[in-house]
């Protein structure tokens, strides 16, 4: 199934950002400048805590450790959190509920075929 997103019409295939009120293509070096600056921006008018990184259960280890070395040693925040409090909560409500136990199925593919959850 996931492969399957990678195909899906309409997809963003590239960054965007905003030009006179609309949103453009943009290339990774304008997308990622234009943060830099305003990230930089930001935290010469309201100082290091003024910016945050809020990151995702979907990153991988080395880019979590990464974001967490730029913000909390290089710009000198704390504000850093993640959203498994947020998205996690829900999941493991829908899912004790549902299954009764705090975590998906091993396969979503075998729901098709099951006649029975306990």
């Amino acid at each position: 199934m996931l492969p399957e997103l990678t195909r899906i019409q309409g997809r963003l295939t590239s960054p965007k950002i905003r030009k006179e009120g609309k949103l453009v293509d943009a290339s990774w070096d304008e997308a990622m400048g234009l943060v830099a600056d305003k990230f930089s921006a930001a935290i010469r008018e309201f100082g290091q805590n003024s910016v945050a990184f809020y990151g995702s259960g979907q990153l991988f280890t080395e880019e979590t450790y990464t974001a967490n070395k730029l913000f909390k040693a290089g710009i000198r925040t704390n504000n850093v959190d993640g959203n498994p409090r947020l998205c996690m909560a829900s999941a493991v409500t829908g899912c004790v509920s549902t299954y009764g136990k705090d975590e998906p199925p091993g396969c979503y593919a075998d729901v098709d075929d099951a006649h029975c959850f306990s």
